[in-house]
């Protein structure tokens, strides 16, 4: 490449990375949000002990009470799932040191494959698709959860990242799945600027319901969740502090971040998931009470 090319495109990196810096960080090529601009600055920003909540201890393991028969675990890496082998990780090694299979979904070619697998399991779990389900596989989900499986699906805010191109947003699609279980899930991500767990949107969550779901869980960890909108057939689980406020309504709230609907279960977070994160606070009780829910030992 001769000078005069070198230096064209070192001019074009510096014009995009000095544009993103405006409102975000780089951070290896992933868009980090900063706090919105029209919230005043929280002292806890710069005085963290003023205004954070606990940190939470990280302690504990998980624990899968009642006793059921082996079941099958379909975990779906078909549908372009944000980090799925990471967040079901720790899923993994629960249900299979308890006597369970685990199975992934991720076919070369999907055509047929998932109304065929859902048929041969006892229980689903989906962590953030970003591709849509076909009309068909969301039919099969839907007679599956109508004879008796269990579903439960982990969804997360829309996420920005930077290319020398430019912003490349990705969005969770569980909008067709959710159609059909009186709940919805927000793009925007939630965050406090009064009682966060270190950073803004590392927020705090506690049960908002007596549902076995929510048995001994009265501080969990969130790292990027979005809120979700529950309707009368559906329950709320966890809800949030009333000083979280979310990046598109733009309002302080307790913002409901899981939910259940019969046999259907959703989290407005994955990231908890994750081997770093299972441990903090009552993170733990969480996982275990949504793996009895899918053996249906709940």
């Amino acid at each position: 490449m001769r000078p005069g090319e070198w230096a064209r495109l070192v001019a074009v990196f510096a014009i995009v990375f000095a544009a993103v810096s405006v409102s975000g960080v780089v951070i290896s090529g992933v868009f980090m949000p900063q706090p919105p601009s029209e919230q005043p600055t929280s002292p806890g920003v710069l005085a963290p002990e003023r205004n954070l909540a606990p940190t939470p201890v990280e302690a504990g393991s998980i624990e899968v009470n009642g006793t059921t028969s082996q079941q099958t675990i379909l975990i779906d890496a078909a549908h372009q799932n944000t980090q799925v082998r990471d967040r079901a990780q720790v899923l993994t090694d629960v249900l299979t040191s308890n006597g369970h299979q685990v199975s992934y979904y991720n076919p070369e070619n999907k055509i047929g494959q998932f109304e065929n697998r859902v048929s041969e399991v006892d229980a689903i779990v989906i962590i953030a698709p970003t591709q849509r389900y076909t009309q068909a596989e969301r039919t099969a989900l839907n007679d599956f959860v109508n004879e008796g499986g269990r579903v439960v699906l982990f969804t997360e805010p829309k996420r920005t990242s930077v290319n020398l191109f430019g912003e490349v947003t990705t969005r969770v699609r569980t909008e067709s799945i959710l159609t059909s279980y009186a709940i919805s899930a927000g793009t925007g991500y939630l965050y406090n600027l009064n009682g966060n767990v270190g950073t803004f949107q590392t927020i705090a969550a506690t049960s908002a319901s007596n549902q076995r779901l929510a048995e001994n869980v009265e501080n969990v960890t969130l790292y990027t969740s979005t809120s979700l909108t529950v309707g009368d057939e559906a329950t709320p689980v966890l809800e949030t502090q009333p000083t979280t406020n979310s990046s598109t309504l733009r309002s302080n709230a307790s913002y409901t971040v899981a939910a259940r609907h019969g046999n259907v279960v959703v989290v407005g977070d994955s990231e908890f998931l994750t081997e770093q994160n299972y441990r903090k606070g009552d993170n733990e009780e969480l996982v275990g009470n949504l793996i009895e829910f899918l053996l249906n030992t709940d």
